[in-house]
């Protein structure tokens, strides 16, 4: 289920090779990763108070 979603959204805000795309609250990655396989640059954002309140920052 997530994959079809992860498309559906990706496809309606057309995400294509050399596209940006900021993922906040990313959390597994999953649909940076999709965004990914469509060679967009991708930078995920997660932030969590189990991590102190850190916030990380992925770029691809």
């Amino acid at each position: 289920m997530t994959y079809k979603v992860n498309e559906a959204i990706l496809s309606a805000v057309v995400v294509k090779c050399g596209s940006r795309l900021l993922d906040v609250a990313c959390v597994t990655g999953w649909r940076s990763a999709a965004a990914i396989k469509r060679q967009a640059i991708v930078t995920g954002l997660y932030g969590s108070r189990e991590y102190g309140g850190q916030l990380f920052m992925l770029k691809c």
